[in-house]
């Protein structure tokens, strides 16, 4: 969009027009944060404001397009098209036309526009206060559409589970995707009630952590969309496991979880949950629990993670971060734990935390005693 501004710009550049301004201190403030105008500021044309339209529309989300052999000006969000032609006082609203007070005109290569039409043409509230002189928009909250698939299954090669997989897209309400999310988990083939317990608490449990995501950042997507326009990338989770065992004989099903987050940066970010299940109650239980430990060695997983990494770190010095040791004492879930596998304890440290993200996900193992 912004390559889309500035060619608009430049193409109005042999443009020149002489109007009569009233220099005046105007605020444009859009969902209540400052527009920042880098050098023609809006002005004050026949008792109506003109503003810059780059820093507006930028910051509304909106694309445009300048049509030179006509000096038009088209501007899109969404369903809605607005078109506007310089020095003719004439707004087209999806082919609906209406009568500008004012004219768009060319000042200091600037097109300049009465902005109150054209916001409010896109649904958003334009007030403004004539004692501080400052244009208030605020943009209608957008809505969200949550688009799920049906869940499919593919069995493994043990036939004790298969792999369920989801897609959820979330979607802007004019249908920009916003977020792609992929949800993949365990559950168990056998039939019994407590396979079926199981199975939902391992579906629920994945369920919460993409809807808290979501949650948790929809508000900061549809910020980013709205800058960005055009330019927004999709973001992206991934859930999945890995390293899933079975202890039959006392019924402990144990994996790691991989949640994978892209936002549009260099690299992904992926976090890890050791869960360990105790398929009779269909329920958490720490490592703890399993070795039936009392007073002070009745500790949490990610303690026994800390103390673990402690000791590799202590040993292994070279391979982390100088301040590998003090970082893993803050306790940030996500980063770090341990799961169980055949007679062994897997301790884990995710990309990036403790030694550079290039070295992945980072596991060492222990003996279970």
């Amino acid at each position: 969009m912004k390559k889309n501004i500035l060619h608009l710009i430049l193409a109005l550049s042999i443009f020149s027009c002489s109007v009569p301004v009233f220099a005046s201190d105007i605020t444009v403030n859009i969902n209540s944060e400052k527009v920042v105008f880098q050098d023609q500021q809006p002005i004050i044309k026949d008792n109506r404001t003109l503003i810059p339209l780059r820093g507006v529309m930028e910051k509304m989300g909106a694309d445009v397009y300048y049509i030179d052999s006509i000096q038009t000006v088209n501007i899109q969000k969404g369903t809605t098209n607005v078109t506007i032609k310089i020095g003719n006082p004439v707004i087209t609203i999806n082919n609906d036309n209406k009568e500008l007070d004012v004219a768009p005109v060319i000042i200091n290569d600037r097109l300049m526009v009465p902005i109150r039409p054209i916001a409010e043409a896109f649904g958003a509230e334009v007030v403004w206060d004539d004692t501080t002189k400052t244009v208030d928009i605020s943009l209608p909250e957008e809505k969200t559409i949550l688009d799920k698939s049906d869940v499919s299954y593919e069995a493994q090669e043990d036939n004790y589970s298969s792999k369920a997989s989801e897609n959820w897209i979330l979607k802007s309400e004019n249908g920009t995707e916003i977020l792609k999310a992929a949800l993949v988990y365990p559950q168990l083939n056998d039939k019994s009630s407590q396979s079926a317990g199981i199975n939902s608490y391992i579906s629920s449990y994945v369920h919460a952590m993409a809807t808290k995501y979501i949650e948790e950042n929809t508000d900061i997507m549809l910020k980013s969309l709205s800058e960005l326009g055009s330019d927004y990338r999709t973001n992206e989770i991934y859930i999945s496991y890995e390293d899933l065992y079975h202890d039959d004989t006392n019924g402990i099903l144990s994996y790691l979880t991989t949640f994978t987050v892209y936002t549009g940066g260099a690299h992904p970010v992926t976090y890890g949950y050791g869960m360990n299940l105790d398929i009779k109650t269909c329920s958490e239980i720490t490592l703890s629990d399993l070795a039936g430990c009392e007073g002070e060695n009745n500790i949490s997983d990610m303690q026994r993670a800390v103390n673990y990494l402690s000791d590799e770190i202590s040993a292994h010095p070279d391979k982390y971060f100088d301040n590998a040791k003090e970082f893993i004492q803050t306790n940030q879930s996500g980063n770090y734990g341990c799961y169980l596998g055949e007679n062994k304890i897997i301790i884990f440290a995710s990309a990036g935390s403790i030694s550079p993200y290039s070295n992945g996900m980072l596991k060492f193992e222990v003996p279970l005693s």
